[in-house]
């Protein structure tokens, strides 16, 4: 339910908790909290949906590693069980935030 232009989704990690928030000027928003093992500082970072949606399904793994930084440097998605033979990293650029 992001918006339909930039497809903008907000990553709000804090602690061990990660909310989702997407919103649609003339919808509404819709926002969800999700349990994480996130071990760094609090970060606030935008990413388009159907990037992340797309390789996810790319990675076909139920647990993924989201490698991140700070709200402008890109993320590294890559599955949480590698296959020693084969290696699949994502390198995904975020969207600034207002």
């Amino acid at each position: 339910f992001a918006h339909p232009v930039g497809r903008q989704v907000v990553f709000n990690f804090k602690g061990r908790k990660l909310t989702l928030r997407a919103e649609t000027p003339e919808v509404g928003w819709n926002e969800e909290d999700v349990d994480c093992d996130y071990n760094g500082g609090d970060l606030r970072i935008g990413f388009n949906v159907s990037f992340i949606l797309d390789v996810v399904r790319r990675l076909g793994s139920e647990k993924v590693i989201f490698e991140l930084s700070t709200p402008v440097s890109p993320g590294v998605l890559r599955p949480a069980e590698e296959d020693p033979d084969i290696q699949k990293v994502y390198l995904l650029m975020p969207i600034r935030l207002d």
